[in-house]
């Protein structure tokens, strides 16, 4: 709520005294509404009303808000979608006079062709997870090969944004009434399925592997959650736990 409402309104506040500005941006997620199945581009009412939930949370403790935050977020998988889907409502409600065009990309990843090629500056999202697979590390995953990977590259999200940020200043005098939405996502046109990343993922660090790498690549993705567990078990924890056996042994401190 911090970060993805409240941080919102404030910015909102900040515009609003820009007597100059011609237009704001706010990026929201393509999985805002992940509970729905078709997802149009419009701003959805959110479950709650955001301010009377602002206000609530204000005097609660930690363990109250973990007890009632499933019953809050309801089908959604995670307080992440749900507040996203609130700070649009939040936008929506709070423009008055700004000008004003909501961005969902889906998953963001390394670039496609601006600076170059695969460029990336941290290990967020699906970039941690391939390095992580690629060191050897990360040997196994909870997924469904059969579901769709919607990775966006960066440079077209940061593309998209651009160009909605210039479609939206350039409309002032004769802009639609309606809040413009934009998603921004690939796998409506060009779907990506996790059983295919594992095999990109495997046979790239194959042919070329990572330095220092912990062990040969070999990810692999289960949607059994008792099978994931058990090769958890084995492939991550019991190593750690043998390496840490080995580092104490030798005199080092545990990792």
């Amino acid at each position: 709520m911090q970060l993805n409402v409240l941080a919102t309104q404030k910015m909102l506040a900040l515009a609003h005294r820009m007597k100059h500005l011609e237009v704001f941006i706010h990026v929201s997620t393509a999985y805002a509404h992940c509970d729905r199945e078709v997802i149009e581009e419009v701003v959805y009412p959110p479950p709650v009303n955001y301010r009377k939930l602002i206000d609530t949370l204000d005097w609660m403790d930690d363990d109250l808000v973990a007890t009632l935050t499933p019953k809050l977020i309801g089908e959604r998988p995670n307080t992440y979608t749900y507040t996203k889907a609130l700070a649009e409502y939040l936008v929506l409600q709070e423009a008055g006079d700004l000008n004003i065009a909501i961005v969902r990309p889906s998953i963001v990843g390394a670039s496609w062709k601006e600076p170059f090629p695969g460029w990336i500056d941290n290990f967020n999202g699906p970039s941690g997870i391939f390095i992580a697979a690629g060191k050897g590390i990360l040997r196994t995953m909870r997924a469904s090969n059969d579901a769709v990977a919607d990775l966006v590259p960066v440079d077209v999200v940061i593309n998209a944004t651009l160009a909605a940020a210039w479609f939206s200043g350039s409309q002032r005098v004769n802009r639609p009434r309606s809040l413009m939405v934009y998603n921004c996502t690939t796998g409506g046109i060009n779907p990506f399925h996790w059983g295919e990343v594992e095999n990109c993922i495997n046979m790239t660090f194959k042919n070329n592997p990572l330095e220092q790498a912990f062990r040969r690549p070999n990810v692999n993705l289960r949607s059994n959650p008792f099978t994931n567990q058990y090769w958890t078990t084995v492939s991550h924890t019991l190593p750690a736990l043998l390496f840490d056996g080995y580092l104490t042994l030798m005199g080092h401190k545990p990792r």
